[in-house]
This record gives structure tokens, C-alpha cells and sequence, in this order.
């Protein structure tokens, strides 16, 4: 776009990359406040499908995590399990049955 030269003049990709960051990203207090009650409330929504709902919360803690906001593997687990309706409840039940071993994003995720 014509309004993003003015931040493209350097030779090197990663300066211009840097400008584009500072100038698009908000890290502010309030921004990562709205981002934090916005992942805390995802829900799957009644035509979503399981891995579009699952991209959402991990798009919002790849979001979070820009603004420097650390978001742990139990958080974005907490995150897809707590959006879930009461359909739910036997996968979630099962999950609580778990051996903390075996209990990673990555397993949540392929269930």
C-alpha cells in the first residue's frame, strides 16, 4: 500500500519489519486488558467447527503474546475447554482423567 512506504525505506527486511510492528501493534495497558477479557470469553460458536474455534484462541494468544503477555500451555487449554457448551462434559470429564504425563497442548488438541 502507498501509506506504508514512508515505513519500507531500508534495505534491510527486518528494520522495515520492526517499523511495521511499532507503528500497527498496540501493546497498551488497555489493549492487553481487552485482549485478555476477549480470550477468557471465546466461545465455540454453535456452527463452528472444533479446529476453526481452536485457531480463534490460539490466534488470541499469538495476540497476547505480542503485547509481551506470557500465555502458558494450561492457559490456552483453559481457554478451548471453557468455550465449550455441555456437550461437552464426557470429553471434558475424560481429560480430568488424564495422567499429567500425558496431559499437553499438543494431546488436548487431537482429541
Amino acid at each position: 500500500m502507498p501509506s506504508q512506504l514512508a515505513h519500507c525505506c531500508d534495505l534491510d527486511p527486518m528494520v522495515i519489519w520492526n517499523n511495521l510492528i511499532n507503528i500497527h501493534s498496540s501493546h497498551g495497558h488497555s489493549t492487553i486488558i481487552a485482549l485478555r477479557h476477549h480470550f477468557h470469553r471465546l466461545c465455540l460458536e454453535r456452527s463452528e467447527t472444533m479446529p476453526a474455534y481452536i485457531a480463534r484462541v490460539c490466534h488470541t494468544a499469538f495476540l497476547l503474546e505480542e503485547a509481551s503477555v506470557i500465555v502458558t500451555d494450561d492457559d490456552i487449554i483453559l481457554a478451548v475447554t471453557s468455550g465449550l457448551p455441555h456437550s461437552y462434559d464426557p470429553f471434558l470429564i475424560s481429560l480430568n482423567a488424564t495422567s499429567d504425563l500425558h496431559y499437553t497442548l499438543s494431546m488436548s488438541l487431537r482429541a
